[in-house]
C-alpha cells in the first residue's frame, strides 16, 4: 500500500472515460455547479527539484509552494486527479492550493477541464502534446510558464493556485 501525506478526495459522480482532446478524461457523472468542489488533490509530498528523479510518476506534480509539489510515487496507482485534461478553456479550477473547483456548471457527462498554468510550477515543463483543445484562444503549446501571459485582472486569475497567484504579481511589479 502507498502511504500519501495527503488523502485525495473526490465528488462522488467521477468516472474516467474516452476523451475527445487526449486519451483518457475525468466526467461528471451528474451535474456540478459553479463553486462546487470537484476533488480535493492527494499524494506524497515531494520537492520539485525531484519531479524527474524517477521517484514520482512525473506526469502527477501539482505546484503547492515555489519548492514543494504534490504528487505520487511511482508505486502508487493513477486516481481521478491524474485523468483531468489540460483545456485553454477550463470548466474547473483552483479554489486553493488543493482544491479544485467547478467555474461554471458542469452537464452531466461533460469532461472536466483544467487549465494545467492553475498550478503547473515548473517552468521548464511542457506538455508533451500539442493542446487541442479548439478553443479560439488555444495557445498550442502548454508550458510552466505560461503563468507569465496572466495579469490580475485576468478572467481566470482568481482559479489559480496561490502560490502562482503570488508570481502573477510579483512579474507584474518587473514589467
Amino acid at each position: 500500500m502507498n502511504q500519501r501525506d495527503i488523502n485525495v478526495k473526490y465528488h462522488k459522480s467521477l468516472y474516467i472515460s474516452q476523451s475527445a482532446i487526449s486519451g483518457y478524461g475525468l466526467y461528471a457523472g451528474e451535474k456540478i455547479t459553479e463553486g462546487e468542489i470537484i476533488l480535493c488533490f492527494g499524494g506524497t509530498l515531494a520537492y520539485q527539484s525531484e519531479r524527474y528523479s524517477g521517484k514520482y510518476m512525473s506526469s502527477t506534480f501539482v505546484g503547492l509552494s515555489e519548492d514543494i509539489m504534490l504528487c505520487e510515487t511511482t508505486s502508487a496507482e493513477k486516481d481521478y486527479s491524474d485523468y483531468i485534461n489540460h483545456s485553454c478553456n477550463p470548466n474547473a479550477g483552483m479554489l486553493d492550493c488543493l482544491t479544485v473547483i467547478a467555474i461554471k456548471n458542469i452537464d452531466t457527462n461533460e469532461e472536466i477541464f483544467c487549465d494545467y498554468a492553475f498550478w503547473e510550477a515548473d517552468e521548464e515543463w511542457i506538455l508533451e502534446l500539442q493542446c487541442k483543445c479548439g478553443s479560439a484562444n488555444c495557445r498550442k503549446i502548454i508550458t510552466g510558464r505560461d503563468w507569465q501571459k496572466v495579469s490580475p485582472t485576468s478572467k481566470n486569475y482568481q482559479y489559480f493556485s496561490p502560490f502562482i497567484k503570488r508570481r502573477i504579481l510579483n512579474h507584474g511589479k518587473k514589467a
